[in-house]
């Protein structure tokens, strides 16, 4: 008996499914682990290996395929929690990092007014004084115009390693058309700081201009030693529990990639914790008839909208992240932080908000019992009822709703003068609102109607696994819903 297994490892839940070569499948749910991802992605496969009766080592050497999903990337970026980056680039051209990344089409989806002369300028990866500078230049044909200063590149990397800099992005103009400068400068840093994470823009996007492919290559250092770290540890950790099949990791444009190429160029992970939404409500809706298809997914820290028109998952080749751009390609999936882990709370105009800040994985929301205060969705759901007390995560994690009603008392409803109830309801209805706020903006700056869609619902593993459950025979299809109009009732049930 052989097996394939998926596992999606968010911000609040890891989820697996192991699929046995007769099609049945099992489902486990852990813990993220923030500190060590590992951590929660191997109890989550052995939680799957004791459901299918049998020890880690004997179900990992039966497993064909781990496809494996995260938002490691994306939450590095998000809290800004990634390494002291330093810069190395063309003489005279360090500032050039320090200016807007967005041109003028690009300002609506970095949500910022381009015409308010308060605006602050986007805040860089990384430092200006971590900005540095080497004499060195190519022609717009890739032809020598100054040859790379050695000596100046020994330099700045002392400097660097002085300020005990972790990562290092190496941006060279027309690096794209002769890459020799930038890798001469990586073998450089090899032999003087061994320690430090390179990444080199003729390698992250190969591509003509500056901008873009400065500002992803610039991505891709923040976030590659988490990265690095991470893929090369679960690796070897899988390996030596006995798996002897393939590791490969859901990539940002929907493919896949193996742990090696994932390590060669970390950005390739950053915005993939949603893309593969669409690829399920894709074979759900054309089990249906129906090939325009939206999906949502609602985790525990951000609800995903994708879209999915005439057969087709569509990908971008820009996004925008913090007024800054990434282009590498993208499956096209809007996202807003309204998730179970979504914290309510007042603003100063003594209005009820809920998220975009999340309580995560730890401490948790406050049912959790693991020291969180602050009252979350997942708070307010059990304090109405949705959620039983006594069966979350299958039963393995008993939730005290005593504590969750004294959140939401103390931070919303002796504020607003509600009942606890009357506070719960009010969280539980703001999400929704948020949820099909969102979902009303991904049709209408598409401009799609949403009376031709087909609605998908679905979230943890549920978009790497489902096209391979559904062709068990005997299976029970899932229902389909026609979006219709949409109110703000709409996910009351999701």
């Amino acid at each position: 008996m052989s097996f394939r297994v998926a596992i999606d490892a968010g911000g609040t839940f890891t989820d697996g499914v192991a699929m046995d070569e007769t099609g049945v499948a099992k489902i486990a749910k852990s813990h993220t682990t923030p500190k060590d991802p590992t951590i929660g992605t191997m109890e989550c496969l052995r939680k799957l290996a004791a459901l299918c009766d049998m020890p880690l080592r004997d179900f990992l050497g039966r497993t064909q395929t781990i496809v494996h999903g995260t938002t490691l990337a994306t939450n590095v970026v998000a809290t800004r929690t990634g390494p002291k980056l330093g810069l190395i680039t063309t003489k005279g051209f360090k500032d050039r990092m320090m200016f807007p990344q967005v041109g003028k089409s690009d300002w609506k989806e970095a949500k910022v007014d381009m015409w308010d002369f308060r605006l602050d300028a986007p805040t860089p990866l990384t430092r200006r004084h971590l900005m540095t500078e080497v004499a060195e230049r190519l022609d717009h044909r890739g032809n020598v115009l100054i040859p790379l200063n050695e000596d100046d590149v020994r330099e700045k990397v002392g400097y660097l390693k002085k300020q005990k800099v972790t990562s290092i992005a190496v941006n060279f103009l027309f690096s794209h058309l002769d890459p020799r400068h930038e890798r001469r400068v990586a073998e450089i840093i090899g032999k003087e700081y061994p320690e430090a994470h390179v990444t080199l823009s003729s390698s992250v996007l190969p591509v003509n201009g500056e901008v873009d492919r400065w500002s992803t290559t610039m991505f891709s250092a923040y976030v590659a030693p988490a990265v690095t770290a991470y893929v090369s540890r679960i690796d070897a950790t899988l390996k030596k529990e006995g798996l002897k099949g393939a590791l490969v990791f859901i990539q940002s444009n929907g493919g896949l990639a193996t742990p090696e190429i994932v390590c060669e160029n970390p950005a390739t992970i950053l915005l993939s914790g949603p893309a593969a939404g669409p690829a399920l409500g894709l074979v759900l809706g054309e089990m249906h008839g129906a090939r325009d298809v939206l999906s949502i997914d609602m985790g525990g820290t951000s609800f995903d909208v994708g879209v999915a028109t005439n057969g087709v998952v569509n990908v971008v080749q820009e996004k925008i992240i913090d007024a800054k751009k990434f282009c590498l390609p993208t499956v096209d999936v809007d996202a807003i932080g309204a998730g179970g882990g979504s914290i309510a709370w007042i603003d100063s105009a003594g209005r009820l908000q809920v998220g975009p800040h999340s309580a995560g994985a730890v401490p948790g929301p406050a049912c959790y019992g693991k020291g969180g205060e602050l009252p979350t969705v997942t708070d307010a759901d059990l304090v109405l009822g949705y959620i039983d007390p006594d069966y979350f995560l299958g039963g393995e994690t008993k939730l005290r709703k005593d504590l969750a009603e004294k959140a939401v008392k103390e931070k919303i409803g002796d504020p607003l003068k509600l009942s606890v109830v009357e506070a719960a309801a009010a969280i539980y209805a703001v999400i929704n609102a948020s949820m099909a706020g969102a979902t009303d903006v991904t049709f209408i700056k598409r401009g799609y109607d949403p009376r031709d869609f087909a609605l998908c619902a679905a979230g943890g593993a549920a978009p790497v696994h489902a096209a391979r459950i559904m062709e068990e025979p005997g299976t029970r299809l899932p229902q389909m819903s026609r979006c219709g109009s949409w109110s703000r009732r709409a996910f009351s049930t999701c």
